[in-house]
């Protein structure tokens, strides 16, 4: 156990991409505590992907919320895998494939949650005050990137892993049904295609060294 938390700890240490993100989030999130909840509110709120900021200003929301966490506790339950799984993703696809992947899963599930949004508004099965519901945070960034490490897991966890994994992300939706849930669903879900297409990529590269 011992061995395998310094491995881990040696991992996270050799990532500038997931100590950067993470010393940003973490500075972002402590700021927030030290302004008034008024002030809090109103940064959370211009910085969420909520429909009406898509509408607006589409490519700075979809940034800029990727790096707002409102609450310490919510940074200090997501920092620990956030570090890991993007060290991990840094060491297999490298800086430029981690931001892609973790870019993918956010906006990805970001935008799929707009649309359904504002069909159910469309539609009259949503109020239209959902249209400002707040919605920022990493979490669809580390789900994607989540499922995306599933094959640098030892074969002999990996299902475990991606049990432990789908119930965290995807299992929420047989209960609560909440957008957020469908958001960590879909993110978990593309971050495993992507990881199934990285595999194949990466196989029929070794494929092809040992032609002659």
């Amino acid at each position: 156990m011992r061995g395998t938390a310094r491995a881990a700890a040696r991992l996270v240490l050799s990532s500038d991409v997931a100590l950067g993100y993470a010393a940003l989030v973490a500075a972002v999130t402590i700021g927030l505590q030290l302004v008034p909840a008024e002030v809090r509110a109103d940064v959370v709120q211009r910085c969420s992907t909520n429909l009406e900021n898509l509408r607006d200003r589409p490519v700075l929301v979809l940034v800029v919320s990727a790096f707002v966490v409102p609450t310490l506790t919510g940074l200090l339950s997501q920092l620990p895998l956030l570090l890991l799984v993007y060290a991990t993703g840094q060491r297999w696809v490298g800086r430029a494939g981690t931001v892609l992947v973790a870019g993918f899963g956010h906006v990805g599930a970001t935008l799929f949650v707009a649309a359904l949004i504002a069909s159910g508004i469309t539609h009259g099965r949503l109020a239209e005050s959902v249209a400002r519901a707040s919605d920022v945070g990493v979490s669809y960034g580390v789900a994607g990137m989540t499922a995306f490490v599933v094959s640098r897991v030892p074969p002999r966890w990996r299902g475990v892993y991606v049990a432990g994994a789908a119930g965290l992300y995807v299992a929420p939706l047989l209960w609560h049904q909440t957008f957020t849930d469908v958001g960590h669903a879909s993110a978990f879900l593309l971050g495993l295609g992507l990881a199934l297409l990285a595999a194949r990529v990466a196989r029929a590269a070794r494929t092809a060294e040992r032609l002659p």
